[in-house]
């Protein structure tokens, strides 16, 4: 299992530029996996991987003052961005500091669940656990929206080369494309869905699934 504590290090630095490095780039992906999953007012709604809270906000705006908004970051800096970011509609009291692998929500407590450009961060052997993760603290029935560089489909010459430059550099592009339905089938999620698209020339995948 790889250092939280550098992880956290890494992403509290990142979080004070992260929008001019990657926020607007992953905003078409964003609103592809807040459409897919389609969120209602008065909703409860736990997004894992918050970043510096484009999603989070967009997603407190759409369940209202009757819903509840929960934004988990294992980085306190990317969370202190999120809860600026969401003012009033989402406090300091439903931004926790927590890990993907480890929510430290109640389990059955949610409507709907979303991770973006978040578990292909994970180690290989960590992203199950992530995913049934996910599924513990959703209620029967509750959705979950996965957004994902893919690895799906045939090859391509962009992502021959992202990957080749995530092997060399993966402190600065630490995503990497990963398959994420079989995760998502690993953990439970039935009635999977796979909405594919390009971000930069890459291949992403917006997946969906209903705990069982």
């Amino acid at each position: 299992m790889p250092d939280r504590r550098d992880v956290r290090a890494r992403y509290d630095t990142l979080s004070r530029y992260y929008d001019v490095i990657a926020g607007w780039t992953e905003q078409p992906a964003r609103d592809r996996g807040l459409a897919r999953l389609a969120p209602a007012a008065g909703e409860r709604i736990v997004e894992v991987g918050v970043g510096t809270g484009r999603t989070a906000a967009a997603l407190a705006r759409a369940v209202g003052p009757l819903g509840m908004v929960v934004a988990v970051d294992v980085s306190a800096g990317m969370l202190r961005r999120t809860v600026a970011r969401g003012g009033p509609s989402l406090h300091a009291a439903r931004a926790c500091c927590g890990d993907a692998v480890a929510l430290p929500l109640r389990a059955g407590a949610f409507d709907a669940a979303c991770m973006i450009f978040t578990l292909e961060l994970l180690p290989d052997g960590e992203m199950a656990q992530a995913a049934h993760e996910l599924a513990r603290v959703l209620r029967p029935g509750g959705r979950a929206c996965v957004v994902s560089l893919s690895s799906a489909g045939a090859e391509t010459m962009a992502r021959r080369w992202y990957v080749r430059g995530h092997q060399a550099f993966p402190g600065a592009l630490d995503c990497r494309p990963i398959a994420v339905k079989p995760v998502l089938e690993s953990a439970g999620f039935s009635s999977i869905s796979v909405d594919s698209m390009r971000l930069w020339g890459l291949p992403v995948d917006v997946v969906t699934g209903c705990r069982t």
